[in-house]
């Protein structure tokens, strides 16, 4: 703690990139680390990153097998800030498997910790120029003891977007097994594009479902507060995000798919989920829910409630079947 490393731009340096561009091969591997912050703005100082962003530092992973950045093996007390990270890992979501994927992977550990305490925050998580990933966000982690867990990791304010497969399933953020006690907030979910969906699939913002295994009390304790979903900008801004007619039936979008264990109840408050359209002929049931719960202890909108759709606006949401 008394010998923190900081890695970032120089005053000036704007444009810069960091690439990897071999398969299965994270670009930048917090491997056991602790107390290591990449700070994308040159100088270190600089306001909000933005949507596209050519300023600050770019991360980016060019296959698909990698990803922008990995935290595996007791990574603690780490930060990645104020950067541009993209990525283009195409194995999709299963809920049960260890596979790397998404732009940002948290990993399991070998050692008796788990990965703790990291953060992510305000910087661009999205596609490459080259293609999509199925995955924004991923953490899979040790479920050995309570302590091997991926605990206390936060990802706030951040853009998360353009995150899709035709193919199959797809998150933004996908916690698995081997997580407790994270602190999502103030991020953006969107798409800058009409997505058609080749098969049936299930589109997802956050899906938070460590306790696939158990009830596990130690899967608990999440704190989901501020973020927007839908929309083609942040802050569910700009057209609408759209699942258009031409995607084939059983297709679902769930803004928020929660499944948590019996442990301290999560907070799930002060959530947008607006300016999506959704005309895919579906017959799953159900094919569209703001927020989805399957189980586990939740306290959801009981301090300042969350927003699906619009009290004063008609078209918020528009669900054509």
């Amino acid at each position: 703690p008394t010998n923190k490393l900081t890695l970032r731009p120089a005053a000036g340096a704007t444009g810069l990139s960091v690439s990897c561009p071999t398969a299965g091969v994270p670009t930048f591997n917090f491997n056991g680390c602790t107390y290591v912050t990449i700070d994308g703005r040159p100088g270190g100082t600089g306001g909000a990153i933005s949507v596209p962003n050519t300023t600050y530092l770019q991360i980016i992973n060019t296959t698909s097998t990698g990803v922008a950045a990995q935290f595996v093996n007791d990574a603690q007390n780490n930060t990645i800030k104020f950067c541009d990270l993209q990525g283009q890992n195409t194995t999709l979501a299963t809920n049960a498997s260890s596979t790397m994927s998404g732009v940002v992977y948290y990993s399991t550990s070998t050692g008796a910790n788990g990965n703790d305490n990291d953060s992510i925050s305000g910087c661009n998580i999205h596609a490459t120029s080259g293609g999509n990933p199925a995955m924004g966000i991923v953490s899979y982690g040790t479920i050995t003891t309570n302590n091997t867990y991926n605990d206390n990791c936060v990802i706030t304010g951040n853009n998360i977007y353009d995150i899709f497969n035709a193919g199959g399933a797809t998150a933004f953020i996908n916690l698995d097994q081997g997580n407790s006690s994270w602190t999502i907030s103030g991020n953006s979910l969107f798409q800058t594009a009409s997505r058609i969906y080749t098969t049936a699939a299930t589109q997802r913002g956050f899906w938070i479902t460590p306790n696939t295994a158990s009830l596990s009390p130690q899967a608990s304790g999440f704190v989901i507060t501020g973020n927007f979903i839908g929309g083609t900008a942040p802050s569910a801004g700009g057209t609408p995000y759209t699942i258009p007619t031409t995607t084939p039936v059983a297709t679902v979008f769930l803004g928020m798919d929660i499944s948590t264990g019996l442990g301290t109840a999560s907070s799930i408050q002060n959530n947008t989920i607006k300016n999506i359209v959704f005309t895919a002929t579906s017959t799953a049931a159900p094919n569209f829910a703001g927020i989805s719960i399957a189980n586990g202890h939740q306290n959801i909108g009981t301090t300042t409630g969350n927003t699906i759709g619009s009290v004063t606006a008609t078209g918020s949401i528009v669900i054509n079947q």
